[in-house]
């Protein structure tokens, strides 16, 4: 919850400046389905973001290579 909340202050409340709560409610949506949920890059699995990840799993899955293991990077755990 603490990475969440520090991403969400790094990624969206100190790029923008906001003037009233209401354009905190208008932004929050967009943040939360577009940046943090569809581009922002995860920690695991290698660096992507989870829309590249899923193309490379059905890939995958698609060449029969789905048993294999996710490349994790020195550092990264699950």
């Amino acid at each position: 919850m603490e990475s969440f909340f520090e991403t969400l202050e790094q990624d969206e409340v100190n790029l923008w400046k906001y003037e009233a709560f209401q354009e905190v409610v208008a932004r929050l949506p967009y943040f939360l389905e577009e940046v943090y949920n569809q581009e922002r890059l995860r920690s695991a699995p290698g660096l992507l973001p989870p829309t590249e990840f899923d193309k490379v799993m059905l890939s995958e899955e698609n060449n029969g290579m789905a048993d294999q293991p996710i490349p994790i990077l020195p550092g990264q755990s699950w």
